[in-house]
Parts: structure tokens; sequence; C-alpha cells
């Protein structure tokens, strides 16, 4: 029986236009399939894992064609529906599809030469669990914190460190640089409250007298602050700084000479970045009864569109 040369036309996550054609060394003949992934060459020094997307047997005339480095995969991780999916995405948006590959795939099933790796704080290193090879880049780990794949080829002394890096991602050893910085940073608002001792009501009335004496812009946002808190029905509900400064119009420093004496007390607090609608929802609800009819054109329209997207 002959043997069968195989070659695969891969995606690559790059902004590079078309599939990039490689041959299939005999051995991984029956581990290939559209939808998995590949770790290959690309350039003279760059190592990438790509995305089989077609599989034949025409040898490219024009240029010398390199093999693939391994197989990641068992199973394909992007089915061929989804790949349909990409290319309407990259036509429609004027793109290409290793940008959509890119923006598609997690970053752990986009291993690349310059992907940097850590020791994952939590991961309790046991030798028996490891191998030889997973144990050298664990303990390299130790020592230099930040290893990127170029130095653990270095390390290993091999080109085919994709599959072992892969092993020591799912056995929860390493994670990528990027696992490990946080890039949602939550948002934050100073609220400030009421100080616990004016819960004394005879205090209160005292304080009230001072700054009306004294401190008029003080007394303004004292004020400003006890009609904001009847919503609440609670005097030391914490508000928005922002909110009671709006209220009572005094400049913020008025507010922070304030917080200075321990009339109020401030913190931050998070907050929702989505916003509140103050309309009840059946007011929104019945604007939408009323436009039901062109409502129901709209979406007749839109699956039309998305029907021709699909099919032309």
């Amino acid at each position: 029986m002959e043997r069968e040369t195989l070659f695969v036309d891969v995606i690559l996550p790059l902004s590079l236009e078309g599939a990039f054609t490689y041959r299939v060394p005999f051995m991984f003949n029956n581990d290939i399939g559209v939808g998995k992934r590949v770790v290959v060459q690309f350039g003279k020094k760059k190592i990438y894992t790509a995305l089989i997307y077609k599989i034949h047997n025409v040898a490219p005339s024009t240029f010398n064609v390199k093999y693939i480095l391994s197989v990641l995969d068992i199973e394909p991780i992007v089915l061929p529906k989804q790949f349909e999916l990409w290319e309407w995405i990259a036509h429609y948006y004027c793109s290409t599809m290793g940008e959509v590959m890119n923006a598609a795939l997690p970053n752990a099933f986009k291993l690349a030469s310059e992907t940097k790796i850590v020791l994952n704080p939590n991961f309790v290193i046991d030798p028996a669990q490891l191998s030889e090879k997973e144990y050298l880049i664990v303990e390299a780990l130790t020592i230099n914190k930040i290893l990127t794949l170029t130095e653990v080829t270095k390390i290993l002394e091999r080109l085919k460190i994709f599959p072992t890096v892969k092993n020591l991602i799912e056995k929860g050893a390493v994670l990528l640089e990027e696992e490990l910085t946080e890039k949602f940073k939550p948002k934050t608002e100073v609220f400030v409250s009421l100080s616990e001792k004016y819960k004394d009501e005879s205090e209160l009335v005292l304080l009230f007298n001072i700054l009306n004496r004294k401190a008029f812009k003080q007394l303004e946002i004292l004020m400003a602050h006890q009609m904001l808190t009847k919503e609440y029905e609670d005097r030391f509900a914490p508000l928005k700084k922002s909110d009671l400064l709006k209220k009572s119009g005094a400049a913020p420093s008025v507010l922070d000479a304030m917080i200075k004496k321990g009339i109020f007390i401030s913190e931050k607090q998070q907050v929702s970045r989505l916003p509140i609608f103050k309309k009840p929802l059946s007011a929104s609800y019945s604007c939408l009864k009323r436009n039901k009819k062109p409502s129901m054109g709209l979406k007749k329209a839109l699956k039309q569109r998305m029907w021709y997207c699909f099919t032309e």
C-alpha cells in the first residue's frame, strides 16, 4: 500500500489574507482533521498554533512546503458551521479569517513563540504527576517566574514543545501571563454618610445651629443630605458624593472640610456600569405594544437579510 501524501490549508491568528499550506508527516495522517489545531513554523523562527481549514493532496508547485510540527487536538475545536460563520464575519467586516480566529478563540488556544507562561500560584508541584519535560518547565518557572515559549524551546532543546505546554495548562500547572492580569477594572464611586454621632437628635440640632451661625455653605450640604436621604427613609444611608454636591451646589472643598471634621464619613464603593432606568417597565412595554406592527416587519426583514447573508 502506497503512502498517501496529505497537505493542509491552515488559518493563522494573524492579519493575513488566505490560508497557508503545509505538508502532513505520514505519522500524523490519521490524527489530522478539519477544525483541529496544529503547530506550524511561520517564517524563519516564529512558531504558531494554526487551525486546519482544509485537507487535500494537491502539492503547491510554486514554493517548498514546510511540515506541520504536531497535532494538538484529539477532537476538532471548531466545527464546519463555525467556519461558515467566520467566513461571513470576515466578508461582512472586510477582515481576514486570521483576525476572526484571533478574536474568537481564547488565548490558551492560540499558543505562539511569543506567548508567556507563568507558574499557577495554586498548583502544588508533585513530580509524580509530571513527565520529565513538564517538570523541567515547572522547575524553570520557579526560578524565572515568566518564560516565553521560545525560551521553553531552548530549555528542552527541542522545537516540539507545544503539546507539553498544552498538557501543563490542562493540568493547571501553568497559566498564560494574560490570565493573571485582571482586565476588568471595577467602577468605583465615593459615597458619604452622616457620622454615627448624629443619631442623637440633640447632637444633630446642635450641628444645624452651629453651621447656621458659622458655615452657611456647609449648612446647605447638610440640608441637601437630609432631603436626599428622605427617599431612603434612613438619615444614615450612604449617598454618592457627586449627587450630594449636585443637589447642594457646593464646591467639593466644602464637603471635604466636613469629612475632615468628622461630620460625614466617606468610602469608595463598587458600582454598576449599567444605566439605571427610572421609568417603570410597564410604560416601556405599552410603548412596544403600540409599535408591534413595525417591530414585526423589522424582524421579518432581519430574518431575510440573515438568510441572504448565509446563502449568497
